[in-house]
């Protein structure tokens, strides 16, 4: 389980100390490509819930020829729901042609093991591609994870492709998708990349900051 800072009342000037370090680390956070590009993922372990699918599994998304994207989110994430605009639009542009994307919710605060609270995240966000309770961390823990949100692109053989961390690099992890994509198989010629309407939404670090100060007002750290 992902450590936690104690649940204790912070001076304002240590609060916004916190902030800014938090910030600047998940600034730094980004994509991982080439450390993590070629091992194979691995298979998903002890996620119940599913939403928008019957369960799933990498062995028979990869018999199928799919290309995966592995979404870790949690509900009460800003910098989650930040990328979800990109996430959805990759679903809609190419889950006709080779990819499913697997929303893998792992939590971070103890209500966020409710089913309802995710049920309701996915109904209010719009979400229409599978999604997963992963509440007792055996798949984050599988993967390595180590922050949320964090997305794994795995190829249709298995391997994973690219990996990012937090916001940002958008118009590279579709490159790396569609490459995926074509390298499965799949014909992308009449599909433009880009052109998104979440296109003009970009991470910044007053946004980070903004998304951190929220986790931790929530968390009741904050005085």
């Amino acid at each position: 389980m992902p450590h936690h800072c104690p649940r204790r009342f912070l001076a304002a000037p240590f609060l916004m100390l916190l902030v800014v370090a938090l910030t600047l680390a998940c600034a730094s956070a980004g994509s991982t490509q080439g450390k993590d590009s070629g091992r194979p993922a691995p298979e998903f372990a002890g996620l119940t819930g599913w939403l928008n699918s019957g369960p799933l599994t990498m062995a028979g998304l990869r018999e199928a020829n799919r290309v995966v994207l592995v979404d870790f989110w949690t509900a009460n994430c800003t910098n989650c729901r930040n990328t979800r605009p990109y996430v959805r639009a990759w679903h809609e542009k190419y889950a006709d042609h080779g990819l499913t994307v697997v929303g893998i919710h792992t939590p971070e605060f103890e209500y966020e093991h409710d089913a309802a609270t995710v049920r309701k995240t996915v109904e209010s966000e719009r979400i229409h591609f599978p999604v997963a309770q992963d509440n007792e961390y055996a798949t984050w823990k599988a993967f390595q994870t180590r922050a949320w949100p964090t997305k794994y692109l795995v190829g249709a053989d298995g391997n994973v492709q690219y990996v990012h961390i937090g916001e940002g690099d958008y118009a590279g992890a579709e490159r790396a998708i569609r490459a995926a994509l074509t390298a499965a198989g799949y014909d992308l010629s009449a599909i433009p990349e880009g052109g998104s309407s979440a296109a003009a939404f970009s991470a910044s670090p007053s946004r980070l900051a903004s998304g951190l100060l929220e986790r931790l007002l929530s968390a009741g750290l904050a005085p």
